[in-house]
């Protein structure tokens, strides 16, 4: 007598052996279309967070200096920070984190991107505004920023070591 296969339930009224393969992949890439959105969502409010983190680290430094920052996805200067009408202080945020200890390269392009658009800005003081001390790490590491970007100073906005700015 054979025994009969153990079915894994998708749903509470369908088996895997009920669905067609297409049918299986059609709720497969549902699934990770919603999971995409989320994501998304999720890095959005990552970036807002790390721009919030940054400005509250930057207030004390910067007396009287008003900041804003353009949300997450929008192009340009991340923070600017404005004393009597004028830009006296920008910064970048990053949220990357490594996958190892070493940055990727579309991680590298686009923080290398970011520096270039700090040095180009006229202003007293520019920031690059990362996500933890393993990024900065990483970043101090591979980039060399302070020997090619001297005018710009890297900070974290989270990490114990470096809660100060």
């Amino acid at each position: 007598m054979l025994k009969p296969k153990r079915e894994v339930k998708l749903t509470a009224r369908r088996r895997v052996s009920d669905k067609s393969l297409v049918e299986i992949c059609c709720d497969e890439l549902d699934f990770l279309r919603e999971l995409r959105l989320a994501v998304g969502t999720l890095n959005n409010r990552i970036h807002d967070l790390v721009a919030a983190v940054a400005i509250a680290k930057l207030q004390p430094k910067h007396k009287g200096v008003e900041f804003r920052y353009s949300n997450a996805g929008a192009s340009g200067i991340d923070i600017t920070g404005r004393k009597g009408g004028k830009v006296v202080v920008v910064a970048e945020v990053k949220t990357n984190v490594p996958r190892t200890t070493r940055l990727q390269d579309p991680q590298i392009k686009g923080i290398l991107k970011d520096l270039e658009r700090l040095v180009a800005r006229n202003v007293a003081s520019r920031y690059l505004v990362l996500l933890t001390p393993e990024a900065k790490t990483a970043v101090q590491k591979q980039l060399r920023p302070g020997k090619l970007y001297p005018s710009v100073e890297i900070i974290c906005a989270t990490g114990q070591v470096n809660r100060e700015v």
